[in-house]
């Protein structure tokens, strides 16, 4: 999907222009996210390009900590779609297991757009 509409794909691995394998964005505060995946427009590997998507994937075997899950997402991605607001970020989460459906609803009330594959089981 990234190479038909143009843009860089980056996940965790090795790039030329990263110090290490850990995608890792920096919002207006100074704080670094440690992200899934981001994809990219003008990105190369030795180049990084503006943000279009920020995609988080998380799984969960029980409801106990989905809420805390969805918080955590959502305190990786809201201030990096705040500091690149001018670009308008796709904010996404592939979720799989069990959650909520008050996270859900959270984090579809703050914007996100969610994958959710529902399973008792992952194996």
């Amino acid at each position: 999907m990234a190479d038909e509409h143009g843009f860089y794909l980056d996940y965790q691995r090795k790039r030329k222009v990263r110090i290490s394998k850990k995608v890792s964005w920096q919002d207006r505060y100074g704080n670094y996210h440690d992200l899934d995946y981001v994809l990219e427009r003008g990105g190369t590997e030795d180049t990084l390009g503006l943000p279009v998507a920020f995609i988080e994937i998380a799984w969960r075997r029980y409801t106990k900590h989905s809420r805390n899950k969805v918080q955590e997402i959502e305190g990786a991605l809201i201030p990096l779609a705040d500091t690149y607001s001018h670009l308008n970020p796709f904010l996404g989460a592939i979720l799989a297991g069990v959650f909520t459906q008050g996270a859900l609803d959270q984090l579809e009330s703050k914007g996100f757009k969610i994958l959710y594959l529902k399973s008792m089981k992952i194996s």
